[in-house]
């Protein structure tokens, strides 16, 4: 690693931080998993502030940041689809059919 942080650690780290919050109301066993890896994430953009990362490792780790994003989405999204083809429990199907 070189010496001086990156001015695109700031918003890497802001938008693992967004993956995790997204996945913080979701108990399910692959959102726990999917935001461990954005933890992971948010800790090495954080370092990014301070050193900059070589630029095979950057490439690498927003690869992973991407392809968290993607889980993370598809994830929610079939959540989603779940909550809406409940109709039998209250409280979670959506009300957008009025």
């Amino acid at each position: 690693m070189q010496s001086s942080g990156t001015t695109s650690g700031a918003y890497f780290h802001q938008e693992a931080l967004d993956l995790q919050r997204r996945l913080q109301s979701d108990s399910s066993p692959r959102a726990r998993e999917l935001a461990v890896e954005a933890g992971r994430l948010v800790k090495l953009f954080e370092e990014w502030n301070v050193v900059r990362p070589d630029p095979e490792l950057k490439a690498r780790v927003v690869r992973d940041l991407f392809d968290l994003n993607r889980a993370v989405l598809e994830h929610l999204g079939v959540m989603s689809g779940i909550r809406r083809s409940a109709p039998d429990l209250p409280g979670l199907q959506d009300d957008d059919d009025d």
